[in-house]
């Protein structure tokens, strides 16, 4: 069985990126394969400084709601230290 890849990202960004609404991921060092990756939640969520600041930004906070996301409760809600799904390292 070849190795499994997993990419720890905070939460909702773990989320986004499993539903298809985030599709970039900028990172300071470029991955070294291609294919599909599993995607871990970390245990931390964004500060709710930075959710405030996310939200005020209509486009986002519209990507947010689609996805159910619409206050920080959701987003503490959301499950933290485990793989969420996957995506694919183009």
């Amino acid at each position: 069985m070849p190795p499994v890849r997993v990419l720890s990202v905070k939460q909702p960004w773990a989320t986004l990126i499993v539903r298809g609404v985030k599709q970039f991921e900028a990172r300071s060092w470029p991955p070294r394969w291609r294919g599909r990756i599993a995607i871990h939640a970390s245990s931390t969520p964004i500060p709710k400084a930075q959710w405030n600041e996310l939200v005020e930004e209509e486009p986002v906070r519209e990507a947010l709601a689609r996805t159910g996301l619409r206050t920080y409760s959701d987003v503490q809600a959301l499950p933290k230290s485990a793989i969420v799904g996957a995506a694919t390292v183009e």
